[in-house]
């Protein structure tokens, strides 16, 4: 199984502007490598951390273990959007600094969850343990073969800008009279039937909007960045910088909506006037990465909150 490479380490750790004695919200702890970083850093301090992978967690523990980490690390398996909930678990007031990191990470797409279209598996694409799903859970499967068309376009479009939609949800659809589609395959099937034939082109498989698309649904990611954002703010003191990775538009676009809306009202100060992408040499060496943007934000220091 492929290792994760974390997207941006360097850049992202810096922009963080750590403190010794800060602590550190890493709200998508994924295999740990940014947490491991921001360990690293710091003399002493303390790091909260959370995912929904159950898998994701248990790894994080091992790598911190394995790198001797000195801090005193909090890791929940939990939305990030449930940070107020986490911080009281955790003991914590406010942090001085916090990270996302929006991306996936390379186990989850090599794994049995449906979340690739290079190869087989069951349509699920939840982030949840599959040994954990109960009827009330809602996976691929669900999406693809019951949710009807209108529906599909919609998430198709607003989550992925797939100009194809109407095509795609019109094929998915269809398919469904001769029975459910069950795999990565079935719903892969259904999009090369439905859009043109030219549009493989460029490198980019004709399925990974849709993947996307459908993935973001399954996991109610639009809602969950978009109060997540806010409710993380909240948990900052004043001067704390907030870092966020995010590797599509929609994604960016909601990152760069929230941020700028707390820099127009004074509560927050822009690093940087542009966001911050990867560098040649480490899309070279880790093609996912090609696509992610960085954005900071610092809160700005008010009468109601301090940095201590």
């Amino acid at each position: 199984m492929t290792r994760h490479k974390p997207v941006m380490l360097r850049e992202a750790v810096s922009k963080l502007a750590l403190s010794s004695g800060d602590c550190v919200f890493d709200g998508t702890v994924g295999s740990a490598g940014h947490t491991r970083a921001i360990c690293a850093r710091l003399d002493f301090g303390r790091i909260v951390g959370t995912d929904k992978d159950r898998q994701a967690i248990q790894e994080a523990r091992k790598t911190l273990e394995k790198s001797q980490c000195s801090l005193n690390y909090c890791l929940r398996i939990a939305n990030f959007q449930g940070v107020e909930t986490i911080m009281k678990a955790c003991g914590v007031e406010k942090f001085q600094a916090a990270l996302l990191d929006l991306g996936f990470r390379s186990e989850q797409l090599e794994s049995e969850r449906g979340f690739s279209f290079q190869h087989e598996a069951p349509l699920l694409m939840t982030y949840k343990d599959p040994d954990t799903l109960t009827k009330h859970d809602v996976t691929a499967r669900d999406v693809v073969n019951t949710w009807d068309k209108q529906t599909l376009v919609d998430i198709l479009s607003g989550y992925a800008d797939e100009t194809h939609a109407q095509e795609i949800a019109k094929e998915i659809v269809s398919r469904r009279q001769s029975g459910w589609l069950e795999t990565t395959t079935d719903l892969v099937e259904a999009v090369k039937t439905a859009v043109p034939s030219g549009y493989a082109r460029g490198g980019r498989h004709p399925a990974t909007k849709t993947f996307q698309a459908i993935r973001m649904a399954v996991n109610d990611e639009v809602r969950s960045l978009t109060y997540g954002l806010k409710d993380i703010f909240t948990a900052l003191s004043a001067t704390a910088r907030f870092v966020v990775i995010s590797f599509h538009s929609v994604e960016d676009r909601i990152v760069k909506r929230a941020f700028s809306q707390w820099v127009e009202a004074g509560k927050a100060l822009s690093i940087g006037n542009q966001p911050i992408t990867p560098q040649q040499p480490e899309i070279d060496t880790n093609p996912r990465a090609r696509s992610a943007k960085l954005r900071c934000i610092e809160k700005v220091q008010n009468s109601t909150s301090n940095r201590n």
